[in-house]
């Protein structure tokens, strides 16, 4: 119903629809008044923001380790993406245990584990994720499980 409104308007008010692009989108890329005076305190209050972001960083850690790795997903071309809560339950799931040796994980030695790896056109999709220990993810690198578990098999897991 209000989109019908809207489409109606737009099409009997085509200045007043122009008067308002030229007023709210000034800025390429800016899209409405208040991003782009959020975008005036970013600039202006350079230092402000970056010691409040490191801040929230330090107190969140598993947030912003999860918004990295999706950023890091979506810049490599990876479909989806995932919350800490839903990570935190597929961690859960695992019993908090590496899914290749079943180490014991805490928060400093969790990693998240593509099964089908990023770069071989696997997704960011939880159902895609693992908990890892750092050294399973480290040797691991692009194989998928079946190739890492055959390596482990023949080298006795030394990694060459």
């Amino acid at each position: 119903m209000i989109s019908e409104t809207k489409k109606l308007w737009k099409k009997n008010n085509p200045e007043k629809l122009a008067e308002y692009k030229r007023k709210f989108r000034s800025k390429p890329g800016i899209k409405k008044r208040e991003s782009l005076d959020n975008h005036i305190w970013h600039v202006r209050n350079r230092d402000k923001y970056n010691a409040r972001m490191r801040q929230w960083r330090k107190d969140n850690p598993l947030k912003a380790k999860t918004h990295d790795d999706n950023k890091k997903a979506k810049r490599l071309g990876a479909k989806g993406s995932h919350t800490l809560e839903q990570w935190l339950s597929k961690v859960a799931f695992f019993g908090w245990r590496c899914v290749y040796c079943k180490k014991e994980l805490t928060q400093e030695t969790l990693t998240k584990e593509h099964m089908l790896p990023l770069v071989r056109g696997g997704s960011n999709w939880v159902a895609n994720l693992a908990p890892a220990c750092q050294h399973c993810n480290a040797t691991k690198r692009h194989k998928t499980p079946a190739e890492f578990a055959r390596w482990k098999e023949e080298t006795d897991g030394r990694v060459k």
